[in-house]
């Protein structure tokens, strides 16, 4: 049973690597850029890709996303302000030169949010 599994997953990735597109890396180094615009749980943002060497890609991006919330319980103001930027440069090795990818680098995230309760007035009884 487990060797069918194997032999199953086997034939699945040697199918996706014979299927996939040569990498855009496979040309000259900058020869090329490609973008690409990202949503996530960071926001939205957009990614640039470029060739550095025949199986390795350059990518820079920036994500961002700005949350505001105001409401007033019991006659006391509450406001909530969530500012998030991540930058990223990442690089991508297309391993064998095929579609699959291993990719490290960097990602540098900048969040403020900013909390504010106001008190109700002081009222005269």
């Amino acid at each position: 049973m487990m060797t069918r599994y194997l032999l199953h997953i086997s034939l699945c990735l040697m199918g996706m690597y014979l299927a996939s597109p040569t990498p855009a890396s496979a040309q000259l180094p900058f020869s090329a850029a490609g973008a690409a615009l990202r949503a996530g749980s960071l926001g939205g943002g957009v990614e640039v890709a470029t060739p550095l060497l025949p199986n390795l890609n350059l990518r820079l991006g920036v994500t961002g996303a700005t949350f505001s919330y105001d409401t007033d319980y019991s006659g006391n103001d509450y406001e909530l302000d969530l500012n998030l930027l991540t930058l990223s440069a990442l690089g991508d090795y297309h391993l064998l030169g095929g579609g699959f990818r291993v990719t490290g680098g960097s990602c540098s995230t900048a969040t403020v949010w900013m909390w504010s309760a106001h008190p109700a007035a002081t009222r005269d009884h």
